[in-house]
């Protein structure tokens, strides 16, 4: 844990590594990381458009077992309430941000909120045509181990919990709209 650690935040499966492997799979609750990275806007905005990305991936998946039903089952849900049929395409729902952050940062405590918030919100603000590293967050969050899927989407629906209880960025985009149908559902996910 003491080591540093130099992060390319342009890499999604470096990300995955530190923040879903590591991060989620440290402690039971994050609600610390929440406020903090709520503080970077767009980048937060855009995160809760990645998580119903991650969601209408996560619902077609035919190959599960009790260690992520839950999560596969939750998705489904949320695709019928969200009435994604379509598809969705997380990339035209993303604000441009004010300033590019760093590609290359050092983590020292992957316990750390406030590292981890630094963390999604350097890898959050990289444009959208750089789709490619958001898709390989979700490729290789979707082939993780069943129970590090199953933290992550618990935690996303903490996330969009938070955003709509606490309004971080408005609630007038159709991110917010589709993150209030995931935060108001009842669907049980257990702890492994």
């Amino acid at each position: 844990m003491s080591n540093i650690k130099a992060i390319d935040t342009r890499n999604g499966d470096e990300v995955v590594n530190i923040f879903v492997s590591l991060y989620l799979n440290s402690f039971d609750s994050r609600k610390g990381f929440h406020p903090i990275f709520a503080q970077h806007r767009n980048p937060a905005h855009n995160f809760t458009a990645l998580i119903i990305q991650f969601l209408y991936n996560l619902s077609s998946m035919t190959c599960y077992d009790g260690r992520n039903e839950a999560s596969v089952r939750l998705a489904g849900e949320m695709v019928k309430e969200m009435q994604l049929y379509e598809g969705y395409d997380f990339s035209a729902n993303f604000r441009k941000t004010a300033t590019v952050k760093k590609s290359i940062i050092e983590i020292a405590n992957y316990r750390s909120d406030e590292e981890m918030a630094y963390l999604m919100s350097c890898f959050m603000s990289n444009p959208p045509e750089e789709k490619r590293a958001y898709m390989s967050f979700i490729r290789k969050t979707l082939h993780a181990h069943n129970t590090l899927q199953q933290s992550f989407t618990r935690f996303c629906r903490d996330w969009c919990r938070f955003v709509v209880n606490e309004k971080p960025f408005g609630e007038k985009s159709t991110t917010i709209r589709l993150a209030k149908a995931l935060a108001e559902s009842k669907y049980a996910l257990p702890m492994i």
